[in-house]
């Protein structure tokens, strides 16, 4: 059984390197299988398409960022400090494997086409949001934090980081990143008025 999940996670790892280096359309079932050094019948057997691939790919970056809620949700530090330390935690684990960000490019690429792919990740969005809405009512109880939506201001901070997170891809890297995430978290839980 082990063999099996090895294999399985070989194609899926050879599908993230095809997927970043050369897109989603342009990659071919026979390209991700010789690149993981598979044969056609045993790619086939774990994935019956190259979509079905995607979604798996889909579905492991979905409990990634889940396990990583949850390591945050462990640490024993203010709601302050791990907000600013999740967009900084993020971004490390995604700048670990330099294929996630080009495969998160084409992910977003695919929600336009793509009803079951627009569903899963609004599916991964919801509970990336329910995460963050945690911290926020924690904090919001304890009288940290104004009285907000608090759906609200956790989709905005997720659009805010991934945003972000391509830009220092790019543009930036881990250092431009930090600098801008601690900005943002400090204007978003200070605010940036000046009046009383």
């Amino acid at each position: 059984m082990k063999k099996k999940n090895n294999k399985k996670a070989q194609i899926l790892s050879a599908a993230k390197k095809c997927f970043a280096r050369k897109g989603y359309h342009q990659s071919s079932m026979d390209e991700i299988r010789r690149e993981a050094g598979v044969s056609k019948g045993g790619c086939y057997w774990h994935f019956k398409s190259k979509r079905d691939i995607f979604i798996a790919l889909l579905e492991e970056l979905m409990q990634q960022e889940h396990e990583g809620w949850e390591e945050l949700s462990s640490w024993q530090r203010s709601e302050e400090e791990i907000f600013l330390r999740s967009g900084i935690f993020f971004f490390k684990q995604h700048m670990k494997d330099p294929d996630i960000i080009p495969m998160l490019r084409e992910l977003e690429n695919e929600l336009f086409r793509d009803e079951e792919i627009k569903e899963k990740f609004f599916e991964s969005l919801q509970e990336t949001k329910e995460q963050i809405k945690k911290f926020l009512l924690n904090a919001e109880k304890q009288g940290k934090i104004k009285k907000y939506d608090l759906d609200d201001l956790a989709l905005i901070m997720i659009i805010f980081f991934r945003a972000l997170r391509f830009y220092c891809y790019l543009f930036g890297g881990e250092k431009e990143f930090s600098r801008l995430w601690e900005t943002l978290c400090q204007a978003m839980l200070r605010g940036i008025l000046s009046v009383p």
